[in-house]
């Protein structure tokens, strides 16, 4: 059987233009909402669109292409699903501008130096200013970024003067640190320093501070600017601005996140945080948001065989029910031939694929969503034994095969992507996502 892949694309409503002008720009939002920061955030969420609605088919895919076929993995919670959304989908061959790169970090050394001198200068003293660096770091000229993984972290606020009572300097704490909303750029490499270039610019033009991360790995979320509330028309109007001074610049950025809101096809935009109270530091707003479409995908894939198991579906020319046709696809994938006790003769394909069958009901629940952790439950099934060996099948096995499958269930069953949809939510609390809408998080949530 094919995999069928279909393409939803996004349901994009913010058009990059104002008043229809030019593709490259982005829209305003009305003035009288623009008055009220509230009012601006919930038009802009209204705006880009729930990415589960809009990219539900897309979604599916990605869970096929990460899990289809794969053989004996344990307890993924939807790891290679996260390397599948932020894979771009095209390979990105163009070479990371060297020139470019210099010329950015040069800017930026030089904006940290001249802010430091002048905090030097208001405080008097340099010894003092020496200790302001966050975590232990000194602020001297090569404190204007942070490096995290991949990840190179600016946050213009960590060197921005304020003066406390009694006149005494003190670094403020970073804005990143109250951020709720994230915007997401995804250029080529050639365009990758450029593009910063010109958004720095735009912040130093307007005095606004401004904290971003960006990595040179080929990325659909290559650079994230976090914003606050208080600062969210602010930070919208900077990137729209940039697309309208830089035209072909905005119109090379590539499709971001399929996890995220879009605004009209190339900037990416979250409500949801960062990091979740309660939850490992690791826990990204990509990492759980692929941790619960993984377990909602394989939930709903487990009900579909389990309901379905009698259908007949055609495979290398037979017409086979879908119990004996998930027996055949692990045979064919996965399982081969087990040796007996003797070492010279085999259990026969046949054989395996009829205990498979006769396993059906255990081996769907053992993926089930209920029994999703691997924390007290059965990680494989025994399917057959000859001698001393064993053949089992894992979690990986099975999963492998329902996701392998899932495009082709979502294209021939009208209620597929909606019982999907149905699953996400359901979950969605215990990941700390709103319910209502994928890019938000729940009450909880903080950076």
């Amino acid at each position: 059987m094919e995999k069928v892949r279909q393409t939803s694309g996004n349901n994009n409503r913010l058009n990059w233009s104002n008043g229809g002008s030019s593709a490259t720009e982005l829209g305003g939002a009305p003035e009288s909402e623009l008055l009220d920061q509230k009012q601006f955030g919930d038009w802009l969420i209204g705006q880009v669109g729930n990415p589960v609605d809009c990219n539900i088919d897309q979604l599916i895919d990605l869970y096929s292409d990460a899990y289809g076929g794969q053989v004996g993995e344990l307890g993924d919670a939807g790891e290679r699903l996260y390397g599948s959304v932020i894979k771009n989908e095209v390979t990105d061959d163009g070479l990371i501008d060297q020139l470019g790169k210099q010329a950015f970090e040069s800017r930026m050394r030089n904006r940290w130096e001249e802010q430091r001198v002048e905090l030097i200068g208001l405080s008097g003293d340099d010894q003092t200013v020496g200790k302001l660096g966050i975590s232990d770091d000194s602020i001297n000229v090569n404190n204007w970024y942070k490096t995290s993984g991949e990840w190179m972290a600016v946050n213009s606020c960590r060197i921005e003067q304020v003066f406390q009572d009694g006149g005494e300097v003190a670094v403020p704490s970073s804005e990143r640190s109250l951020a709720e909303h994230c915007f997401y750029l995804n250029p080529a490499s050639p365009d990758l320093y450029e593009i910063l270039r010109v958004l720095v610019n735009q912040y130093d033009q307007r005095q606004m501070p401004f904290s971003l991360k960006y990595t040179e790995q080929d990325r659909a979320d290559r650079i994230v600017v976090y914003s606050t509330t208080r600062r969210l028309k602010d930070n919208y109007e900077a990137i729209r601005q940039v697309s309208q001074q830089y035209p072909v610049l905005a119109q090379h950025l590539r499709p971001t996140l399929p996890t995220v809101g879009t605004i009209g096809g190339k900037i990416g935009y979250s409500q949801g945080a960062s990091r979740i109270k309660g939850m490992s530091p690791d826990a990204s707003y990509n990492s759980l948001r692929t941790g619960l479409l993984a377990r909602a995908l394989d939930h709903t894939m487990a009900r579909w065989l389990v309901e379905h198991r009698n259908d007949r579906l055609r495979y290398k020319g037979k017409r086979l029910t879908v119990t004996k046709f998930m027996a055949k696809r692990l045979v064919d994938n996965a399982v081969g031939q087990v040796r007996r006790g003797d070492a010279r003769d085999y259990l026969s394909p046949a054989l395996i694929e009829r205990r498979i069958a006769g396993k059906f009901n255990d081996l769907v629940k053992m993926v089930d969503a209920n029994n999703y952790s691997p924390t007290g439950v059965a990680q494989s099934v025994e399917i057959c034994r000859a001698g001393d060996e064993s053949l089992r099948l894992s979690w990986g096995d099975v999963r492998g095969f329902m996701a392998s499958i899932a495009p082709w269930v979502n294209a021939n069953n009208r209620s597929f992507a909606q019982q999907v949809k149905d699953n996400i939510r359901e979950l969605s609390p215990q990941y700390n996502v709103n319910a209502i809408n994928f890019i938000l998080d729940d009450n909880d949530a903080y950076l």
